[in-house]
């Protein structure tokens, strides 16, 4: 347990031990700060702990390793043909020249095992780029961010939950918290880093700005109550894209579990419940998302046996889910027709395998996985405020940030696009954030000796 009344200031305090969280706090401790995070849950966790753990990373040595080129131009382009609006680009260009450094820092410093995953590749890229823990499985990647924080003596303060930035002439100078034992504490602070994810579990927040929000099974992390957005809107800051957000075609509606879109990827179908197809499965999970909401239910995904073999080999979770029984298996299309009440001629027409290959289906509902709108941001994620000149003091990553996902709607987000913002932005405003508190002596590589300046 943190011992608040011991703390006289801190470099840089970080809300939030998610992935954004944890990625400031490990670039802001290697450029020489002193580091605490704060997190009102009682573990590290937030939507991270929920995703693949896919990073997209466009040049990095492991593409090259595997005879892929790629480049942040090319990442860019990707991004624009699924949906690119003015408000993004220059975050989207940001993220995109970052990444491979990104990468390969997170392998090199922080010690992060990921992967070029080679054996399928999301819509939305052009290349394989996405690196993952060979799980496939972000809790994996958030273990070794909480190891490398650790090995760094940050602590993390948990079930302590932000009340209010606090101010000085327009600065944000730290910020007031409640600790687990309920008692209060202001915590000064040379810079503050907002990493509490965007608002996909606040009723409220959600009604307020992302229409027919109802329509969608929440299945983000119960914590994303969007903390960080609220305070710092308290103190005058902006916000950009509410609208936009991750969704999922496809969530178990037996095991509330995500089915992966692999599935789908590998020649699955989302068929409805006249056996038909009722959308063009390759615009991507998130955007199928809207597709379903939009259609009448129930919807299942069928797959063949094949597919469920080759997924379950290298996706741990989806063989779990097999294992438990998420799916309806039949030995030929026309007996899972009678299983699941279909017409057989229809469903039979919207496969597109043998019709005599054992095969399977799964009743999924459309999801809400996360909120891609947030405060607005510069390229070095330090806060603007509604004239989008720069609060002092005050820097946003991964939720409580603006995305890089569109400005409304599911359709915009492109696989990794929410991990991308968390660690990249995560980087970028841990280091500017130290580096804002400190005065380098002398130029060259040898200069690192670092001052003070508050």
């Amino acid at each position: 347990m943190t011992d608040f009344e011991q703390i006289d200031r801190v470099d840089v305090l970080i809300v939030g031990a998610g992935a954004a969280g944890l990625t400031a706090a490990i670039a802001a401790r290697e450029a020489g700060a002193s580091v605490l995070i704060i997190e009102k849950a009682a573990a590290c966790g937030g939507n991270t702990a929920l995703s693949s753990g896919s990073l997209p990373g466009a040049g990095t040595r492991f593409q090259r390793q595997r005879g892929i080129h790629d480049s942040a131009a090319r990442f860019v382009a990707d991004l624009a043909r699924v949906e690119m609006d003015a408000p993004t680009r220059a975050r989207a260009a940001t993220l995109a020249e970052l990444s491979a450094k990104l990468i390969e820092w997170m392998v090199d410093v922080a010690d992060v095992r990921l992967q070029l995953i080679e054996d399928y590749r999301h819509v939305g890229h052009s290349v394989p780029r996405l690196h993952a823990p060979a799980s496939r499985r972000g809790s994996d990647l958030l273990s070794d961010l909480e190891r490398a924080a650790r090995q760094r003596d940050i602590p993390v303060a948990f079930r302590t939950k932000l009340l209010h930035l606090e101010t000085d002439a327009d600065k944000v100078t730290g910020a007031r918290v409640v600790s687990s034992d309920n008692a209060r504490y202001s915590i000064p602070a040379g810079a503050t880093i907002l990493a509490t994810n965007g608002f996909g579990a606040s009723r409220e927040l959600l009604k307020q700005h992302i229409t027919d929000a109802t329509r969608f099974v929440s299945f983000g992390a119960p914590t994303s109550t969007g903390d960080g957005i609220v305070a710092a809107q308290a103190i005058g800051a902006g916000v950009e894209n509410m609208g936009a957000f991750q969704g999922h075609g496809s969530i178990s509606a037996k095991l509330q579990s995500l089915v992966t879109w692999t599935v789908i990827e590998h020649g699955g179908v989302m068929v409805d419940s006249n056996g038909d197809r009722f959308g063009d499965e390759s615009i991507g999970y998130s955007a199928f998302a809207e597709v379903a909401a939009a259609h009448p239910g129930p919807h299942y995904v069928v797959f063949s046996d094949d597919i469920a073999d080759r997924v379950s080999h290298y996706q741990s979770d989806f063989a779990e889910l097999m294992r438990l029984g998420a799916a309806t298996t039949a030995q030929t299309q026309d007996e899972l027709a009678g299983m699941l009440r279909l017409p057989a001629d229809r469903l039979v027409q919207s496969i597109t395998w043998s019709s005599t290959a054992k095969c399977h289906a799964i009743e999924v509902l459309p999801a809400l996985f996360h909120t891609q709108g947030g405060l607005s941001i510069d390229v070095e994620a330090r806060v603007l405020r509604t004239d989008q000149t720069v609060l002092p003091g005050l820097y946003a990553a991964g939720g409580a940030a603006a995305g890089i996902s569109g400005t409304s709607g599911a359709a915009g987000y492109t696989s990794g696009n929410g991990l991308l913002s968390a660690c990249g932005l995560g980087f970028l405003a841990g280091r500017a954030a130290a580096r804002s508190l400190m005065t380098v002596s002398g130029t060259g590589p040898d200069a690192d000796i670092i001052t003070h300046t508050y």
